[in-house]
Order: structure tokens, then C-alpha cells, then sequence
């Protein structure tokens, strides 16, 4: 298996390398990547870098975020109010895998979540990042995710 799991991918374009996210509260992925303005052409892949056991009782999210630049500080949710400007308390949840939900397991190469980039997210936000929620604790779980160019 390919370090980007077939695909043709710019190192550039990765958002987690063999990332422990996995620490009992939440990370965001390693790296801020500029998807720009691609038309919905650009789509994030998240992948098992390890076996990832979530059991029942606990929580996994993975959270689209969107910037201006390529720093945290231009951090904003990817929903814009025409009215009111971008909204300060949406979320956009690639996967959303609360407590009461039943378990989850990957075998190290799985794929875990894919989406293509709406269009309009990257109009004012081109730069991307995904920030994890978990209350697993285990540092030896890991994942890769990769934006990819579909066109």
C-alpha cells in the first residue's frame, strides 16, 4: 500500500502523517493546506494509519475547519451568514460519533471518512484543517488524511 493509499497526492497536501490524535481530549491535524478555490474539486480522505478501536462509550469527531491564511488565528466555521457574517457557533463534522453511539474499529489502511470541499466553503476560507475530538486515550492509534485533487 502507497504512502497516500493509491492516490497521487503532493506531499504538500497533507493534513496528518501517522498523527496521534488519540489523547483523551482533541488535536487539530498537523498541518493548515491551502485547497483553494477549486471549483469542488478538492476532497479530504481520512484513513487508519494503525488498527483504531472506539468503543460504545466513547466519542470521535472529525471537524472540517476553514481559514483566510494559513495560521490558526484566521480560524472561522465554514458557514458565512450573508446578514450577520460567518457563524461563530457551526460545525462541520466529516464524522460525528458521540457516546451513545456503538462502537467503531479500523484495520490500519481503512478508510474512516472522505468528502469532496463544497465549492463555496473555499471562496473567503481557501485554507483547510481538521481538528479532531476524542476521549479515547491511546497514543498508539494514528491517522493520515490527505487532500486530493480530483480533477
Amino acid at each position: 500500500m502507497s504512502k497516500y493509499y493509491g492516490y497521487q497526492v503532493d506531499e504538500n497536501m497533507t493534513l496528518s502523517d501517522a498523527q496521534a490524535v488519540f489523547d483523551g481530549t482533541g488535536k487539530d491535524s498537523s498541518n493548515i493546506r491551502y485547497a483553494g478555490n477549486s471549483g469542488g474539486l478538492v476532497e479530504i480522505r481520512v484513513y487508519a494509519n494503525t488498527a483504531i478501536t472506539i468503543a460504545t462509550d466513547e466519542v470521535l469527531k472529525i471537524e472540517l475547519e476553514c481559514y483566510s491564511s494559513a495560521t490558526a488565528a484566521s480560524a472561522a466555521p465554514p458557514f458565512k451568514n450573508s446578514a450577520s457574517g460567518w457563524v461563530d457557533d457551526a460545525h462541520f463534522y466529516m464524522l460525528y460519533k458521540d457516546a451513545s453511539d456503538d462502537g467503531l474499529s479500523f484495520s490500519a489502511g481503512d478508510l474512516i471518512t472522505a468528502m469532496v470541499i463544497p465549492e463555496g466553503l473555499l471562496r473567503d476560507r481557501p485554507y483547510v484543517q481538521l481538528k479532531y475530538a476524542t476521549t479515547t486515550d491511546d497514543s498508539d492509534q494514528k491517522i493520515d488524511a490527505f487532500l486530493h485533487v480530483l480533477a
